[in-house]
């Protein structure tokens, strides 16, 4: 494990950038950084073994510190408030993150005055708290206590697997630059007020879908919003189609029935007359014919076997 020598740093007042990377650092003593290093704008450490955020080391720049990068480091997750102190920071780099897997409640509630946040590269990341870019403010006054997002200006969400975006997570408003690609976005129900939120306008056609399979390699830009459903509004909706399918089976059957029951009909399949029952009537002036059925009706005439009979009667 690499220790630092708590005197590297106490011969250098004005220092305003440092870069600490990939020096293999577990953690850092709360009392390495001199207490006169109040200039520090400017802090990487990045690419170490760091598991926390080392805020109490880091709250001598509370006043100074505006860019903190620490990348590569195997963060779990990112607990409430763990960035106690560093309320000037503008800029935050959190690329490389491969073992970080949440990301909780007011996780950044102390970076008040943050502009720019890189969350990229994050191959295990299963949830974001739909509040862990709130802070909470006091109002002595009135005695009140309020719970409001930070005002991020450019957003960067990037090669992750997450699954969604919690509507409450911004103030999407506010945000000039966004970037939200290559993850794995479930164009569900949850997904709805992207379609009509300035983060739509924003993102184009970079926010492609990978869930439900139906909807994959589609831009949600391109999805209308009554394809956007969740499990149970689509069961409702294959219930739905069934009723429909099988009003429509039952109607083809009906019809099927009635033209053959009438093709029946037509032909004598069905009720067949009986033999011997005239069903040809000729009148003329003088004479009355009355027959059988015709011949190429009679399937008694088809075996050669007539039974026309005709009868004359006179006036």
């Amino acid at each position: 494990m690499v220790l630092l020598n708590s005197t590297l740093l106490s011969h250098t007042p004005a220092l305003r950038k440092l870069d600490l990377s990939s020096l293999g650092l577990h953690t850092i003593h709360p009392s390495f950084f001199p207490r006169n290093l109040t200039f520090l704008e400017e802090l990487s450490l990045a690419h170490n073994h760091l598991t926390v955020v080392p805020s109490k080391a880091l709250f001598i720049f509370h006043d100074s510190l505006t860019h903190l990068d620490l990348s590569g480091n195997p963060f779990e997750s990112l607990g409430a408030y763990s960035f106690y102190g560093l309320s000037n920071v503008k800029t935050l780099i959190l690329e490389q993150m491969l073992k970080l897997e949440s990301i909780d409640a007011y996780a950044f509630g102390d970076l008040h005055h943050m502009e720019t946040i890189v969350l990229r590269y994050m191959p295990k990341i299963q949830s974001i708290h739909p509040k862990a870019f709130h802070e909470i403010t006091s109002d002595h006054k009135e005695m009140t206590r309020n719970d409001m997002a930070i005002r991020v200006e450019d957003f960067t969400f990037s090669f992750s697997i997450l699954t969604t975006l919690p509507e409450d997570l911004l103030p999407w408003e506010h945000l000039r630059q966004v970037s939200l690609v290559y993850n794995q976005w479930n164009c569900d129900c949850n997904m709805k007020w992207v379609k009509s939120s300035p983060l739509m306008d924003l993102v184009g056609v970079r926010m492609v879908c990978s869930q439900p399979p139906r909807l994959r390699g589609r831009h949600l830009k391109g999805v209308d919003e009554k394809d956007l459903l969740c499990g149970h509004e689509i069961a409702s909706s294959r219930k739905a189609f069934g009723f429909l399918a099988g009003l429509m089976a039952v109607g083809i059957v009906a019809s099927l029935g009635t033209v053959a029951l009438l093709v029946y009909w037509r032909r004598g399949w069905l009720c067949r007359r009986p033999a011997g029952v005239y069903t040809n009537i000729e009148r003329t002036p003088k004479t009355i014919t009355v027959a059988d059925e015709l011949p190429w009706d009679n399937p008694e005439f088809q075996s050669g076997n007539e039974n026309s009979q005709d009868y004359s009667v006179l006036d």
